[in-house]
C-alpha cells in the first residue's frame, strides 16, 4: 500500500494510480431544444437516475423542458451544488433520455475509467460529502474546472470491473434486506393507523348503542358523540415576527419539535424569521403543504414555524390534547385533506385555512372518555412504534454495512479476491 496524499482516501494500492477526473470523463451532453417531447424525462434521486413521467403533477414543473440536456446509457449526472445538504450527489444512468440543466452529465472515459466502479467511488464520496472541501461559495458548489482537477485513485480496467460487479451483486444482497425491513415498518405503520381511526371514530366499547353520524367518512359513531367544527375547535392566529425564538419544524412521524433536533444543517438566520409564525405549546400547527399526508400536530414547545405553516389556538373546552392530535391525523381525515387540497395544485398540495375550518368532526361528548381512548392508544402505538424503532435499527447498519463495503473496496483496502 502507499499513501494517496488524499486524506480523505488514505492509502490505496502500489498499483493504483491517482488520476484527474479531466481524463476520466467526457463532456458531451447537449439541449433537447425543441426536440424535448422525444426524450425520456429523468431524475436524479437516492435511489439512482429514474426515468419519471413527464405528465406528472408531482413537484415543480417547468414551463418548457427545451433547456434540458441530453442523458445516455452509460453517462453519469451530477448534483455540483449544496453539496452541504442535497439529498442526492451522482447516479448512473441505465437509460437515454433528459434531465434539468441544473446537472452535469458526463460520459465516463472507456480508456480510463468502468462506470459501475464510478457509480460505485462517487456513492463512496457522498457518504461524508466529501466534495465539499473543494466547493466554493455559500451555495458549496464545486465548479467545472475545479471538478476536472480532482484527484481519483483507480486500478486497471479489468479490476474496476471486477470491483464493480461484486459491490453491485452485494448491495443487491443487502438493499434486499433494507427493502424487506422497509416492508414490515409500512405494515406496522397501517396498523398503527388503523387502530387510531377506530378508536377516534368508533370509541372502545364495541357494544354501545350506535347512529349515523350524517357524515359521510365517518359512517356511525356512538350514540352519545356529539357533531362538531372544525371552526369552533380551532382558531387560525399565525402570528408573525415573534423574534429569535426556537425555530421548530414539523414531521409527520415526530410532530412539532425542535428543528435542529432533526436536521444535521439546520441553518437558519435571523432575516429568515422575519416572516416565521410563533407557537405556543398546546397549539395546532399544520403544515399547508403536506397536510394531506398526515402532516399536521399539536406542539409541545414554544417556538417558531416556517410561514408554509398554519398556526391553530384549540377549544380545549370540547377536546383534549392528545385526543385531538390523533383524530386530526386519522386516516379518513387525511384523505378529506388530500381532496381539498387537490383542487388547488400548483406544484404542490395546499390545503387552505378556511376548507380545514369547515371540516366537521364527531367526539366524545365527555372529556373523560376522549382521555381513555387517547390512553388507550398511546399505549398500543408505544408498542409499535418500538418495533419499528428496532427495524429502523437494522436499516441503519445494513446501510453502514453497505457504505464501509463500498469504501473498503473502490479504496483497495480490501481486494475483491481475498473475499
Amino acid at each position: 500500500m502507499k499513501y494517496s496524499g488524499i486524506e480523505w482516501i488514505g492509502e490505496i494500492p502500489n498499483d493504483w494510480n491517482l488520476i484527474q477526473n479531466r481524463w476520466l470523463f467526457q463532456e458531451h451532453s447537449v439541449k433537447v431544444g425543441e426536440n424535448s417531447s422525444k426524450y425520456q424525462l429523468l431524475s436524479l434521486t437516492t435511489g439512482g437516475v429514474k426515468e419519471k413521467d413527464i405528465n406528472s403533477s408531482g413537484g415543480k414543473v417547468p414551463e418548457s423542458y427545451d433547456n434540458y440536456q441530453t442523458v445516455e446509457k452509460g453517462d453519469m449526472i451530477f448534483c455540483l451544488f449544496d453539496l452541504d445538504c442535497s439529498a442526492v450527489f451522482s447516479g448512473l444512468s441505465e437509460v437515454n433520455g433528459m434531465i434539468t440543466s441544473a446537472y452535469d452529465v458526463l460520459k465516463p472515459n472507456c480508456n480510463y475509467l468502468n462506470e459501475q466502479f464510478a457509480d460505485f467511488w462517487f456513492q463512496y464520496v457522498f457518504s461524508n460529502r466529501y466534495y465539499k472541501i473543494y466547493s466554493k461559495n455559500i451555495r458549496y458548489t464545486v465548479t467545472s474546472d475545479t471538478f476536472k482537477g480532482i484527484l481519483t485513485p483507480i486500478p486497471s480496467l479489468k479490476q474496476q470491473k471486477v470491483i464493480g460487479c461484486f459491490l453491485s451483486e452485494k448491495s443487491k444482497q443487502i438493499d434486499i434486506l433494507i427493502a424487506n425491513q422497509n416492508a414490515q415498518i409500512e405494515k406496522l405503520k397501517e396498523y398503527k393507523h388503523s387502530i387510531i381511526t377506530e378508536a377516534v371514530t368508533k370509541g372502545l366499547d364495541p357494544t354501545v348503542p350506535m347512529k349515523e353520524s350524517g357524515i359521510e367518512w365517518i359512517g356511525s359513531t356512538p350514540l352519545h358523540w356529539i357533531k362538531i367544527s372544525n371552526k369552533v375547535l380551532f382558531k387560525n392566529v399565525s402570528i408573525k415576527n415573534h423574534g429569535n425564538a426556537m425555530v421548530l419544524s414539523l414531521y409527520r412521524d415526530y410532530g412539532v419539535i425542535p428543528k435542529n433536533s432533526r436536521d444535521d444543517n439546520f441553518n437558519v438566520t435571523s432575516l429568515d424569521t422575519d416572516s416565521y409564525k410563533y407557537v405556543q405549546p398546546d397549539d395546532l400547527v399544520i403544515n399547508k403543504m403536506k397536510a394531506w399526508s398526515g402532516s399536521l400536530a399539536i406542539s409541545d414547545y414554544e417556538g417558531i414555524v416556517s410561514p408554509a405553516y398554519y398556526t391553530c389556538k384549540v377549544n380545549y373546552k370540547y377536546v383534549t390534547k392528545r385526543f385531538i392530535h390523533h383524530y386530526l391525523r386519522n386516516r379518513h381525515l387525511v384523505a378529506l385533506y388530500e381532496m381539498y387540497s387537490a383542487g388547488l395544485r400548483t406544484g404542490q398540495w395546499d390545503l387552505s385555512i378556511e376548507d380545514f375550518q369547515k371540516i366537521e368532526i364527531v367526539i366524545p361528548s365527555t372529556l373523560e372518555e376522549q382521555d381513555a381512548i387517547a390512553r388507550a392508544i398511546d399505549e398500543k402505538c408505544t408498542n409499535i412504534d418500538r418495533l419499528i424503532s428496532i427495524k429502523q435499527q437494522k436499516i441503519e447498519k445494513l446501510n453502514e454495512y453497505k457504505k464501509s463495503l463500498i469504501y473498503e473496496y473502490v479504496t483497495g483496502k480490501k481486494d475483491v479476491c481475498s473475499w
